[in-house]
């Protein structure tokens, strides 16, 4: 029968088809960045995450004449279309970040010259396309220009493409698009002069009490995109263009200060109106403010604090905003739910600002999803009270694997490229209990390299080997020097560590939560969070030699001169309470 000889078929060729597969995906993981660290863990989530997205690239139909990135993969069941497999363009555009991290060049060239081919006339960039948008009226259905972050994150991703590769001849390539996408947002703005949301949504698409007219998301993405757009003018030698471009970001960043800032309240609004008035919801969308590194909120500690407190972060990821909003909903897409995306935004944002601990426990919840639904997938969305994946959410989500890569490279390891000046800014916040990590196979300008860290006494030391010649190593850590291709940063005399792993599936809210950390010369002191009554243990690692350390708060117990634990005794109470904990030495 032809089933038979279908099935037969299938047979004959099984054994070659996983051959194919297995020699592609060695291939894939061999010109990737590796890394290399104690925790066996995040070395594979990270491998896993570059598989998932490079498994999202398909050739577009009808003729099979482009490549791009899909938004993600579910099984359609009834609602007729397989979870997110169109293409999108903010998804893969946030998602571009770990593709440069990893050295997937060519998938960002194909994406970037995907969306230009599908570039609206004055400029705009898409938000979704059908794989099958060629068979139908696709320009009559309500989707391909619903939002308006897709344009300001074009800019952006190309500018990051840039600093990593170095390839200014595409830039040039790309430069008539650019500039396109860059008239329509600067033409395309509030009275005050920044990108709002009246050309499509900035990032919800239902809000109560109503549609925002200007939110904080986009605003943040104006600014950074403005920036982006100073530098690819440059390099592609439009002067006039660049000019204009960064006096804009120069302009834009006090703007959303005066916009948003709620004294106050010590909060960053979520949108802001034509009157003056503002929506004062605490969200989760100041974090993007720190996403390319360019920028940042002058007035963030409060906000900080919540982010990291259990207002925001459960202990699988962050909400989309706080618990305590009137119309909060945990099951709600855009009004509780928990995002990876949104975990790595915060993560980012923290280790960027001096909140590696948050930082941390943020990066390792989006690492660990790895295994919790589609093995070697990160999901979409979770339940804002509850661990447990919603049922809608797509198990095989694209810039929510992208959310373990970026976090880690940019994050925890702290790297910046700058291809064209030859400098790789390395600002790494390990945990306290990693004497040592390698990050092999980083992509540098049109090579790569490896970097090796190490812990040696008071200082931690960064060699780089396999670099091109004229390679410059910086960082952002105070007290920093280079020589030659090491880079040595002083440690601080006092580290701390958090214990981490994802609860139980449909396990609510339980773990400690770290909600600030404040360095000096003699002391640490954590602001900790947790429910009333519990007992926590925390890490502590002493890289200084002098003998004298002490803990007011929480008792101290070291195995040895250099590593030890706290255990700190919260107060009683309902709910999460706080204290704080103080160690000192002289």
């Amino acid at each position: 029968t032809a089933l038979g000889a279908s099935l037969a078929g299938i047979d004959a060729t099984l054994k070659s088809t996983v051959e194919q597969n297995f020699d592609y995906y060695r291939r894939l993981l061999e010109s990737s960045a590796r890394l290399d660290t104690p925790d066996a863990g995040l070395n594979a989530a990270f491998q896993w995450a570059i598989v998932a997205i490079d498994q999202l690239r398909v050739k577009t139909t009808p003729g099979l004449r482009e490549e791009a990135l899909t938004a993600g993969f579910l099984g359609s069941d009834d609602t007729g279309r397989p979870g997110f497999g169109w293409f999108f363009g903010r998804d893969a555009l946030w998602s571009l970040y770990a593709v440069d991290g990893y050295g997937g060049f060519a998938t960002t060239r194909e994406e970037l010259d995907f969306l230009a081919n599908h570039q609206r006339s004055d400029g705009k960039i898409m938000h979704e396309w059908s794989q099958t948008a060629d068979l139908v009226d696709w320009a009559a259905l309500p989707y391909e220009w619903a939002s308006a972050d897709a344009t300001p994150l074009f800019l952006m991703a190309a500018n990051d493409y840039l600093s990593v590769s170095g390839d200014a001849a595409f830039i040039t390539h790309l430069w008539p698009d650019l500039e396109r996408a860059w008239n329509f947002e600067i033409s395309h703005v509030s009275a005050r002069g920044i990108y709002d949301n009246q050309e499509g949504s900035g990032w919800v698409e239902s809000w109560a009490p109503k549609m925002p007219y200007q939110e904080i998301y986009l605003a943040a993405l104006d600014e950074q995109a403005s920036t982006a757009m100073a530098r690819l003018a440059k390099t592609s030698r439009h002067k006039d263009v660049a000019a204009e471009a960064e006096a804009r970001a120069h302009r834009i960043a006090p703007l959303i200060e005066q916009e948003y800032y709620l004294p106050t309240l010590h909060n960053y609004a979520f949108s802001y109106n034509p009157d003056g008035s503002t929506d004062d919801t605490a969200t989760i969308f100041p974090t993007v403010a720190w996403w390319d590194g360019t920028f940042g909120l002058q007035h963030p500690k409060s906000m900080f604090e919540r982010w990291a407190s259990s207002e925001f972060s459960t202990d699988w990821g962050t909400r989309i905003l706080s618990d305590r909003t009137s119309f909060y909903d945990p099951i709600a897409y855009h009004q509780g739910s928990v995002w990876p995306l949104f975990t790595g935004w915060v993560s980012v944002a923290e280790y960027r600002t001096g909140h590696p601990l948050s930082g941390h426990a943020h990066l390792m919840q989006n690492a660990d999803l790895t295994w919790a639904q589609d093995l070697g997938d990160v999901t979409e969305l979770l339940s804002g009270t509850y661990y447990q994946m919603l049922g809608r959410s797509t198990a095989h989500q694209l810039w929510s694997s992208a959310m373990v890569i970026s976090p880690i490279l940019r994050g925890l390891f702290g790297l910046e490229w700058n291809a064209a000046s030859q400098t790789l800014t390395v600002t790494p916040q390990l945990p306290a209990e990693w004497s040592r990590a390698r990050l092999l196979n980083l992509p540098f300008g049109s090579g790569h390299l490896d970097l090796i860290f190490e812990r040696s006494g008071t200082e931690l030391r960064i060699r780089c080997t396999g670099s091109p010649a004229g390679l410059h190593l910086a960082s952002r850590a105070s007290g920093s020097r280079v020589v030659g291709t090491t880079l040595t940063i002083p440690l601080l005399a006092v580290e701390a560590g958090i214990q981490d792993s994802l609860p139980l599936f449909g396990a609510t809210v339980r773990q400690m939560k770290v909600l600030d950390e404040q360095h000096t010369p003699h002391s640490l002191k954590l602001t900790l969070s947790a429910p009333g009554g519990s007992l926590e243990t925390m890490d502590v690692r002493k890289n200084t030699a002098r003998d004298s350390l002490e803990a007011t708060g929480a008792l101290l117990s070291m195995q040895g001169r250099a590593l030890g634990n706290l255990q700190i005794q919260f107060p009683p109470g309902d709910g999460y309470v706080q204290t704080e904990v103080k160690l000192t030495w002289k």
